[in-house]
Order: C-alpha cells, then sequence, then structure tokens
C-alpha cells in the first residue's frame, strides 16, 4: 500500500510554468543579498539609494555599449549581450496599426529607414555553463528598446551590427 507520503503531487503545466514567470528577483532582493552578510561599519557597505544609483549608471553604459555595436561578454560564463540583426521576411511583414486607426486601410511596415532590417536585443547562451538555460530569458526595458528602434531610425544603415 501507497502511503500519502510516497505519492508523488501531480501539478497541472500551466501552474508550473506560471510559477516560473513570477519568480522574478527585483534590485531591493540583489540589495538586501549583498548586505546581509556586511558589517555597517564595513568600508564596502553603501546605502539602498546609493546602490541603487550604481545599478542603473552600470545598466545605462551596459545599454549604450551595446546600442553602439559592442558584444558584452558576462563574467562567469553566463554568456554574452550584444545586438542581432535580421532582414525582414515580406510574407511576415509587421501591420502597421497607427495608420489603420487613422484611414481603416491596412498597409505594413516595411523598415525603409533601416535598409529592411529590424534589430532585437539578443543573448547569447551557447557557452553557458548554466542547467536548463532555455528556461532563462532577456527581456529590455522598455526605455532600452526604444533608445535602439531611435538609433536605427537616426542612423540605421550605418551601424555595424550582426546577423
Amino acid at each position: 500500500m501507497e502511503t500519502s507520503e510516497n505519492k508523488k503531487k501531480i501539478y497541472p503545466k500551466k501552474l508550473i510554468q506560471k510559477e516560473q514567470l513570477t519568480e522574478q528577483l527585483t534590485l531591493f532582493q540583489a540589495y538586501q543579498y549583498y548586505v546581509k552578510d556586511l558589517d555597517k561599519k564595513s568600508k564596502c557597505y553603501i546605502d539602498r539609494s546609493l546602490y541603487r544609483q550604481i545599478c542603473q549608471k552600470f545598466n545605462e553604459n551596459l545599454s549604450e555599449a551595446l546600442i553602439d555595436g559592442e558584444i558584452v561578454d558576462l563574467p562567469f560564463r553566463l554568456g554574452y549581450f550584444r545586438i542581432k540583426k535580421k532582414k525582414i521576411i515580406l510574407n511576415r511583414l509587421k501591420v502597421d496599426w497607427g495608420t489603420w486607426k487613422k484611414t481603416g486601410i491596412i498597409t505594413h511596415h516595411l523598415n525603409s529607414h533601416s535598409n529592411e532590417y529590424y534589430y532585437k536585443f539578443f543573448w547569447g547562451k551557447r557557452d553557458m555553463i548554466v542547467k536548463n538555460k532555455s528556461y532563462y530569458c532577456f527581456i529590455p526595458a522598455r526605455v532600452n528598446q526604444r533608445a535602439l528602434a531611435k538609433a536605427a531610425k537616426e542612423n540605421g544603415k550605418c551601424i555595424k551590427y550582426f546577423d
């Protein structure tokens, strides 16, 4: 006879996926981890506002470096970040909903300002040494996506991104 201790709990797949998406760490949690073993009199101890400013400046510099076309290698073999460019596929063009709202005519974005390419942030995880690396994803902040779009519109034909 099986007891209740020996039975495996079976969870629906949707519940497992939902739990994975909600377990995101915040900057406050990172700060708590940073100061948990530090004494307040230590030279390495900083207050939360300074910690936030340092992280914010680091992220701004990282974003600027990526938009300028650099490849940023992450420490501890966590992969690399870069901007990836792809040629648009003509039968998969995105609908221009702004024009459709104004005129009622469906038109598509042709990306003529960027020589018919679109750009996105890319996290290369091929050399990463973490288990289940396919479950990790990078979702850039809206500010960074807007900065990339602005760079593509202003000088998209002269930026050297990789395919």
